[in-house]
C-alpha cells in the first residue's frame, strides 16, 4: 500500500507585521552583561534578609525591569542584576515581584536613582 505524501497549506499572510526583537546576541545586549558583570564581580547580587550576600557564581544578567514592558531599558547597565542559575530562576518562576523589590532594596541609592530615572523617561 502506497502512501500519500503530506501536503501542508500555505500559512496566511499575518494582519500586523511582527516586531522587531533585537538579536539575543547583539551589541547592545553584549554591553548590557559585560557592564553588569564588571559591576557585580562575578557574583549573584541577590541579597538575603539576613543581608548577606549570595556567594554562588553569577551567570545570568537579569533585567529587574521585564524588557517587554521596559524596552527602552535593554541597554541599561542600572536595570540589570548578576544572578546565579536558582535566584534567576527564582525571578522567573516563583515571585518575580518579591525578587525585583529585593533587587531594589539592596542596590545602592545612585543606582536606584539612575534606574528610576531611566524608566520614567520611558513611560
Amino acid at each position: 500500500m502506497k502512501r500519500s505524501p503530506i501536503t501542508r497549506s500555505p500559512m496566511p499572510p499575518r494582519k500586523t507585521p511582527m516586531a522587531k526583537k533585537p538579536a539575543r546576541n547583539s551589541g547592545e545586549r553584549a554591553k548590557f552583561r559585560k557592564g553588569v558583570r564588571a559591576r557585580s564581580g562575578g557574583r549573584c547580587e541577590y541579597v538575603w534578609l539576613d543581608g548577606s550576600r549570595c556567594d554562588c557564581r553569577a551567570v545570568v544578567a537579569h533585567h529587574i525591569y521585564p524588557v517587554g514592558s521596559h524596552p527602552h531599558l535593554v541597554g541599561c547597565v542600572d536595570d540589570g542584576a548578576d544572578l546565579c542559575e536558582a535566584h534567576d530562576d527564582m525571578a522567573h518562576k516563583n515571585d518575580v515581584k518579591f525578587t525585583r523589590e529585593r533587587l531594589l532594596a539592596t542596590m545602592p541609592p545612585t543606582q536606584r536613582e539612575r534606574l528610576e530615572s531611566a524608566r520614567r523617561k520611558g513611560k
